[in-house]
């Protein structure tokens, strides 16, 4: 259901008097807290994530949108155990440098995943987590999108700058200029390759098929200047300093015209959203039914909850006894 459906929805039965468009902003803004709340306890909206985790890569940044892990954590094709505190073992040596190997566990430090050991050989880490919704805003222009693929470094993160290199044959490196930049809006991924949301990319018509992709920052400049502006000598020490996300364009851009249309969590839920907006409607003018609102809502939320978490499973099912029985003495 898009977002003016719901709009209209939430309005039906207000007589509100004065801009109408402001009320229209504001009933949005409802329906979008809405939307991160029931995404946030219901755990409705997943997203894959994939990282090219190179050698002696102690850790990565999660995704902003990241809020909680729901299946196991993967690097190159073996699982990757959470780290149990008990364990009698130690990420770094005598020396102070990371212990290497194949990562055996993970531990979640804030805004990042920590590995044990710390690889020694790169790979593709991936797992699927509970994410917060994007919000794009609704425009048939502002947004494009692309696919990539063949990642060998990083993954692209939301708010990341990206600029593009063509390969010169005569450096036999990407290192020719591209007028083009954009930023990263939102992205969908699937192990080495995915598809980017740009946000207001320009010079759109200047990308080409196996065009290089990578993430730019004032640590880019910075290395860049230490090298003497020289782009086949800082891509070859890319991955060893950590610059971020590194692939192939996988045709051109196009347009996202739907950009922003409709809230990001199954559109089963969405009219739920509309109880949580009326509520705080009725709420803001001090009556009564701003608690029923509000308590369907929650209702509404509990139920899809508990829905979500086993949509997998049908039919009778039965507990297995993996303990066997208790012997007294």
């Amino acid at each position: 259901m898009i977002w003016e459906t719901l709009i209209d929805r939430v309005l039906v039965g207000f007589n509100f008097e004065g801009n109408q468009g402001f009320h229209r902003t504001r009933t949005k803004k409802y329906l979008e807290e809405a939307e991160e709340d029931f995404a946030y306890h219901t755990k409705c909206y997943e997203k894959n994530f994939s990282h090219f985790l190179d050698s002696g890569d102690e850790s990565l940044k999660l995704p902003s949108d990241f809020i909680d892990i729901v299946s196991t954590v993967e690097f190159g094709g073996k699982i990757v155990h959470p780290f149990q505190r008990h364990e009698i073992i130690t990420k770094r040596k005598t020396d102070n440098s990371y212990r290497q190997g194949y990562p055996q566990y993970f531990e979640i430090q804030g805004d990042e995943m920590s590995f044990v050991p710390a690889p020694s050989q790169g790979k593709l880490l991936t797992f699927r987590y509970v994410a917060k919704p994007t919000v794009l805003t609704d425009s048939s222009t502002q947004y494009t999108k692309v696919r990539y693929d063949t990642l060998t470094s990083s993954t692209p993160y939301i708010g990341d700058s990206l600029l593009l290199k063509r390969y010169n044959s005569s450096d036999a490196a990407y290192t020719t200029a591209v007028t083009w930049s954009a930023t990263v809006a939102d992205v969908e991924i699937n192990n080495l390759t995915g598809i980017i949301t740009l946000d207001t990319e320009a010079n759109s018509s200047n990308m080409a098929d196996n065009d290089l992709i990578v993430t730019t920052s004032a640590e880019t400049d910075m290395w860049l200047n230490l090298n003497s502006s020289n782009w086949a000598t800082l891509l070859t020490k890319w991955n060893e300093l950590g610059l971020g996300f590194k692939a192939l364009i996988n045709g051109k851009s196009f347009a996202f015209a739907k950009a922003g249309d409709e809230p990001v969590i199954p559109k089963s839920y969405h009219p739920m959203l509309i109880d949580y907006a009326k509520g705080m409607y009725h709420w803001e003018s001090g009556n009564n039914l701003a608690q029923s609102y509000l308590s369907r809502y929650e209702t509404n939320k509990e139920a899809a909850r508990r829905q979500f978490a086993h949509r997998a499973y049908h039919g009778p099912r039965q507990v297995a006894d993996t303990m066997g029985s208790w012997n007294t003495l």
